[in-house]
C-alpha cells in the first residue's frame, strides 16, 4: 500500500508540475513582448484567430494537461480513502 500512494504522489506531483507548464506556456502565447505588438494590424489578427495553428495546437496540450492532472488527483483520493 505504500509503494501505490508513493506512485500515486509522484503521479499527482507530475499532474501539477504539467499544469504549471500548460499555464506558463498559455502566459507565453497572451503575454507577447512590446517588439510584437507593434507588428502590422493584419499579422496581429492573424495571431491572434482561434483557429490558427498555433492556438488549437496549445489548446491540445492545455487539454491534455488537465486531463492527466484530473487523472492523477483521482488516483491520489482513490488510494488514500
Amino acid at each position: 500500500m505504500s509503494e501505490t500512494v508513493n506512485l500515486s504522489a509522484l503521479a499527482f506531483i507530475f499532474g501539477v508540475g504539467a499544469f504549471a507548464i500548460s499555464l506558463i506556456c498559455v502566459y507565453a502565447v497572451i503575454k507577447k513582448p512590446h517588439q510584437e505588438q507593434e507588428q502590422k494590424e493584419i499579422e496581429k489578427e492573424v495571431e491572434h484567430d482561434l483557429f490558427s495553428k498555433k492556438n488549437i495546437f496549445m489548446q491540445v496540450i492545455q487539454i491534455l494537461l488537465w486531463i492527466s492532472l484530473v487523472v492523477s488527483i483521482a488516483n491520489l483520493l482513490s488510494k488514500i480513502f
